[in-house]
């Protein structure tokens, strides 16, 4: 068999590079070109009372990087509680691009490339097939490939700006 230059090609556009992380015992990947930023936990502001909503008990802080977007609020959500795990120490924050949502996570293990990605057996129902894009298959291990829109998806995100909104109005009034 020859290797041509687009068999090679096309062989690069196979693999995607991914983020592996930690919540809690489990490790998760997510696609690096969804990510702006890996940061630690030091600008993380808890979110203000008024912005809690019942529905999304999984934001726990918002984030402003100061120098980068002054103007742009992230709302951080806490992976253990979107994804119900137990017993998780958050260690790092993942800001996802095109996004006003950023992920509190436990550490992150590598950045690796996969070259295939399995559909979701069955056996994943429910929110399940929401959160996940597939399986991505590393060295004998399956990992969940997670999709970066389900922490917070549009309509989410727009409830928790337009709180943001109404909450610095409010803090403008009375200052």
């Amino acid at each position: 068999m020859r290797l041509t230059r687009a068999t090679a090609r096309k062989q690069a556009a196979q693999t995607e590079d991914v983020i592996l992380f930690m919540v809690g015992g489990s490790r998760f990947a997510i696609a690096a070109n969804a990510v702006d930023e890996i940061r630690n936990l030091d600008e993380l502001a808890p979110l203000p009372a008024a912005l809690k909503h019942p529905r999304l008990a999984k934001v726990k802080f918002t984030l402003v990087r100061g120098k980068k977007d002054p103007d742009k609020v992230f709302f951080v959500v806490d992976a253990a509680a979107h994804f119900d795990i137990d017993k998780a120490e958050p260690q790092r924050v993942l800001v996802l691009r095109n996004s006003a949502t950023a992920v509190q996570v436990g550490n992150i293990d590598r950045m690796t490339q996969i070259s295939t990605v399995v559909a979701l057996p069955l056996a994943f129902s429910g929110q399940e097939r929401a959160w996940y894009r597939g399986l991505a298959l590393l060295q004998e291990q399956v990992v969940p490939l997670v999709a970066p829109e389900a922490f917070l998806n549009k309509g989410e995100q727009a409830v928790m700006q337009a709180s943001w909104r109404g909450h610095v109005a409010a803090k403008g009034a009375t200052a």
